[in-house]
């Protein structure tokens, strides 16, 4: 029986590739796929090369989705734990899945796990507002909503922030709510329901700061629940 569990856990991962500045993965999750079941944020750096070519790409083509694959299936936990794996960059369909050719193929050093979430499709309940992980370092800030019970939506989104948090050199994680946008009462949500570019927010310590949203990434949201 463990034997076969340890299978179902082993597969190729996806990640949304986010940053200016530093370099973040957004696993590609799944509901109702045990290897696939986590909501997942690390820390990573590739070659400087490579590094560039990306941030060229993502300056060229800001609202496209960018995504990294794992050539060799792999356990998400044990990647997280790992010190790199290697895999192509590609352009994304709103699937998740590749569209045209890599861009690339590189190696992916993991610096830092900020998140790492067991899915519970059956969790108690939305949260009453929207809820997201706000994630990032001083001026390059990013969103990824918060994955309660199923169905859900995931969203990621990059965002500036007009009064600044606490100047920090390391990548950090918060989570925060919008306080002016119900989540609970308009689930199963299917389309972005931040229709506006500026929004109040407040962390779970109720600070409160000022967003806007530069680039918006709604992706994998048929596999994410289906």
């Amino acid at each position: 029986m463990s034997h076969h569990i340890h299978e179902n856990l082993v597969a190729k991962h996806g990640f949304l590739m986010l940053g200016t500045k530093n370099l973040y993965l957004c696993h590609l999750p799944m509901y109702n796929m045990a290897a696939h079941s986590f909501q997942t944020i690390l820390e990573a750096e590739i070659e400087g090369d490579e590094m560039k070519n990306f941030l060229r790409i993502k300056k060229e083509h800001p609202t496209k989705a960018i995504v990294i694959f794992t050539r060799s299936p792999m356990i998400l936990e044990e990647l997280v734990k790992s010190d790199s794996f290697f895999g192509p960059i590609h352009f994304a369909n709103q699937s998740g899945d590749p569209d045209g050719d890599p861009i690339s193929e590189t190696r992916v050093n993991i610096k830092k796990g900020l998140l790492f979430n067991k899915l519970n499709k059956n969790s108690p309940d939305y949260p009453e507002n929207l809820e997201y992980y706000m994630f990032g370092t001083n001026s390059d800030w990013h969103l990824s909503h918060f994955l309660s019970k199923a169905p859900n939506f995931e969203q990621e989104l990059d965002i500036s922030i007009f009064d600044n948090l606490p100047n920090s050199e390391e990548s950090t994680i918060i989570k925060i709510s919008v306080p002016s946008v119900n989540e609970k009462s308009k689930q199963h949500i299917k389309v972005d329901p931040l229709t506006q570019n500026d929004y109040n927010i407040e962390t779970e310590n109720g600070d409160k700061h000022h967003i806007s949203i530069i680039n918006r990434f709604w992706i994998n949201n048929d596999f994410l629940n289906h």
